[in-house]
């Protein structure tokens, strides 16, 4: 009685799952208008959260400290910078259409300006769900994680130095989600609806 190749079966059938998932995640990238910007959106940032949470002890195994804290500091505060300048300048711009920037004046002044620049109509629906999926995710999970380290009833150096750069990269987040927000005038209607009726509570319980 002759055998079925279990083995040999098993690995075509992986083969072309393989194949039709990387057809499929290909066939999807080429369907939006800037794939390089929503790679860039996440790559940044799934190294901070691999250097923030892993580096210390491997960096620790090259430099004898282990954890090693000041290098970890540097290098993810780095990222953190660029991801915030690559959101900024680039994937806000190409993926949702704003920007926001200081102008600095003739007379050394500055001023904040946020704009859109690119209508809706414009916009790759999927590219500016993308971007706003990730950016209130990245700021929402810095913010929890601040929150649990506050909980450490005794805050040593490693716990104090992630505390710190978890404050810092919620911040970075915050800041980037805030004035990418106010550059779509829907949403800045909203917020100072919600802003003017929260003061009125305020007034009214004085």
């Amino acid at each position: 009685m002759d055998t079925i190749p279990v083995g040999k079966l098993n690995e075509n059938i992986t083969r072309a799952d393989t194949s039709e998932f990387y057809s499929s995640v290909v066939s999807k990238l080429q369907l939006l208008t800037h794939p390089l910007s929503c790679v860039l959106h996440v790559i940044f940032k799934s190294i901070i959260v691999a250097t923030y949470y892993g580096f210390p002890s491997i960096m620790g195994i090259f430099t004898g400290v282990s954890p090693d804290l000041i290098m970890t500091f540097c290098i993810t505060l780095t990222l953190a910078l660029v991801d915030l300048l690559v959101v900024k300048n680039y994937t806000s711009v190409n993926l949702v259409g704003v920007s926001w920037y200081f102008d600095i004046c003739d007379n050394g002044s500055y001023h904040l300006l946020k704009r859109r620049i690119k209508e809706e109509v414009f916009l790759n629906n999927t590219q500016v769900k993308y971007f706003w999926f990730i950016t209130y995710t990245w700021t929402a999970f810095w913010l929890i994680n601040t929150l649990f380290r506050l909980t450490f009833f005794k805050l040593g150096p490693f716990i104090a130095l992630q505390l710190v750069l978890s404050i810092l990269l919620c911040a970075g987040g915050a800041v980037n989600l805030f004035n990418c927000t106010l550059c779509l005038e829907d949403k800045r209607a909203l917020l100072e609806d919600k802003f003017d009726k929260f003061a009125k509570r305020i007034n009214l319980r004085k």
